[in-house]
């Protein structure tokens, strides 16, 4: 009897998801898109000041398990054995016991980096004995071509009279449920939007072939001389690339209590103001809502074209 497997919902992605389940030999159950009531389902179970990816996956997961799935698939970040600095590498152990607590019954299968991205070939033949080295590498190739299809579709840049960079915690980036929509939004606006850290930059980036912009790793060190863990990294890296690229403005969404993310708000502002960018800041959870979002995301807009016309 084949498995039915679910996963959380990650936006676009999650079309990425059910073909790799599909290719895995098993049967996908398709996690519904975020809504209110998915994260309604997370908040119920989850602690008050868990981040809100962690809420969000947690009601979708609820979801898969309530239609039907008997196996959860995720994916983990592992830092070669070293303790991690993100509670994502964490938490999908802490919703294991949560969903076990609420009485269902699965397997739970772990896709990981780390180990120079070998992790993953000793997951997959945890889930599929069959799958030895030549056929997992087919597999991953298949699976980041699909992955590549999607980002070229939906998130490849098209300059615009003005244009913002999108930075921040990679869920809240991808996941349109979350993060009300923005980029259709922006796109409605006339506005050009570019995400560096999309999930095709991310599997390279765990398997560390991704580009990192050597180019600017001392410029990112005169304002943090640390790696952090998350993508707070890549959140002060790219605000540099974005204003030595002449976009007109920064968006940083992240969810309310990201250690990473927060961590790195001030040196965001350190370089907005010394590169001269615009950064607008947009913390989402449950308590957020998306006319207030709506208004201040038109309100930054407004400030963008602003400038522009008095730089012309």
């Amino acid at each position: 009897m084949k498995k039915k497997i679910t996963f959380p919902a990650m936006g676009h992605y999650t079309e990425a998801f059910t073909f790799l389940v599909k290719e895995l030999g098993f049967d996908p159950i398709v996690p519904e898109p975020i809504t209110q009531e998915t994260i309604k389902l997370g908040v119920r179970h989850s602690s008050d000041m868990v981040c809100f990816p962690f809420k969000a996956t947690l009601g979708s997961l609820i979801q898969g398990l309530e239609k039907g799935a008997d196996t959860i698939l995720v994916v983990g970040v592992v830092e070669d054995d070293k303790p991690a600095s993100c509670r994502f590498t964490y938490y999908y152990h802490i919703q294991e016991q949560i969903l076990k607590k609420l009485g269902y019954k699965f397997d739970m299968y772990f896709l990981r980096g780390g180990k120079m991205g070998l992790g993953i070939f000793e997951d997959v033949k945890k889930i599929n004995h069959s799958f030895g080295y030549l056929k997992t590498l087919r597999l991953l190739k298949n699976f980041y071509y699909y992955v590549k299809q999607i980002d070229e579709k939906y998130y490849s840049f098209k300059k615009k009279d003005i244009n913002v960079g999108l930075i921040g915690e990679v869920y809240t980036l991808w996941e349109h449920g979350v993060n009300y929509d923005i980029i259709n939004k922006l796109n409605k606006m006339g506005i050009g939007v570019d995400i560096q850290t999309n999930f095709s930059w991310y599997l390279r980036h765990q398997i560390h072939i991704a580009d990192e912009k050597k180019y600017l790793k001392k410029e990112v060190e005169k304002y943090f001389p640390k790696r952090i863990g998350g993508h707070g990294y890549e959140s002060i890296l790219n605000t540099i690339y974005y204003a030595k690229n002449n976009f007109d403005g920064v968006i940083h969404l992240l969810p309310l209590s990201c250690m990473p993310e927060t961590i790195v708000e001030m040196p965001i502002d350190f370089i907005s103001s010394d590169y001269g960018i615009p950064v607008y800041r947009f913390p989402i959870d449950e308590n957020r809502f998306e006319a207030g979002f709506d208004t201040r995301l038109e309100t930054f807009i407004k400030l963008l074209k602003r400038n522009k016309r008095k730089i012309k």
